[in-house]
């Protein structure tokens, strides 16, 4: 492909399940299967734009379908031009709000014009955004869900030992803080090294500093924080040495966080 200009022909979208290996054990289900909807950006030129979106379960999926279409309709004959076709597509779903399956449904379209544009221009998106390919840290997101602790602890080292990572994810929820702290000290344990951990709880902010001590090795700050019952995804950093003169970060545990200021354009979701 060439950069030329691209004008969208249609949306093709298809709904799969794909059997997960290892189960992830929520508190309100388990997921067996990881639903996605594949999005193919069709365009007259003949280059597609790819991308996918989450949707949990089959059912999940079925709900992206309506706002995806509602989206093919309203952009056909458009220009593939990421930039100016976000605001757009935000505004083409304004009756269905901006924010939950709706912007969902945006971030799904946005991501197939994104890879659309770069096809069309012959480079890696990442060029075309101004970057350049290069290796980064990854962990491993598998399993680790809310299981007994022994479980999450053999579960952790085959997942570090699968494709030589360094860190995994452990999700939190159980019962009691108790609980979740035994399943994190055994992973902690197993492994030496613990990457992320998340909560959808109204408690989080207040179970921050237990788990301060069990060292996790980075924070992620919630997206688009409104309230304190959103989901929120923080680790602290570990532990330095006795001699560094750099102080180290501690987790607030304030129950009057304020959330973070509006952002100057609406931010996207990232699945």
């Amino acid at each position: 492909m060439t950069d030329a200009a691209l004008t969208i022909r249609d949306l093709r979208l298809r709904s799969v399940a794909v059997p997960l290996k290892r189960p992830l054990v929520t508190r309100v289900v388990t997921i067996d299967k990881a639903a996605f909807v594949l999005i193919g950006l069709e365009t007259e030129e003949g280059a597609t734009g790819r991308a996918y979106l989450f949707g949990y379960s089959l059912a999940g999926n079925a709900c992206f379908v309506p706002p995806l279409r509602w989206l093919a309709d309203a952009m056909k004959g458009e220009t593939v031009d990421p930039e100016t076709l976000y605001p757009k597509a935000r505004k083409a779903l304004t009756l269905m709000g901006h924010e939950g399956i709706a912007m969902m449904a945006v971030s799904g379209f946005d991501m197939a014009c994104w890879d659309a544009y770069a096809k069309a221009q012959g480079k890696p998106l990442v060029e075309v955004l101004g970057g350049k390919p290069g290796k980064v840290p990854a962990y491993n997101s598998n399993g680790l869900g809310l299981i007994g602790s022994e479980a999450v602890a053999d579960e952790a080292q085959t997942l570090i030992a699968k494709g030589k990572y360094t860190a995994v994810k452990v999700r939190l929820g159980r019962e009691t803080l108790d609980d979740d702290l035994t399943a994190f000290r055994a992973v902690r344990n197993a492994i030496g090294r613990i990457s992320c951990c998340r909560w959808i709880s109204t408690r989080v902010l207040t179970w921050m500093k237990p788990f301060c001590a069990a060292r996790p090795l980075m924070r992620k700050t919630p997206i688009g924080l409104r309230s304190r019952s959103a989901t929120t995804i923080w680790t602290a950093t570990p532990a330095l040495p006795a001699t560094s003169k750099r102080r180290s970060r501690t987790a607030k545990t304030s129950t009057d966080q304020k959330p973070p200021p509006a952002p100057s354009r609406p931010r996207r979701w990232i699945t």
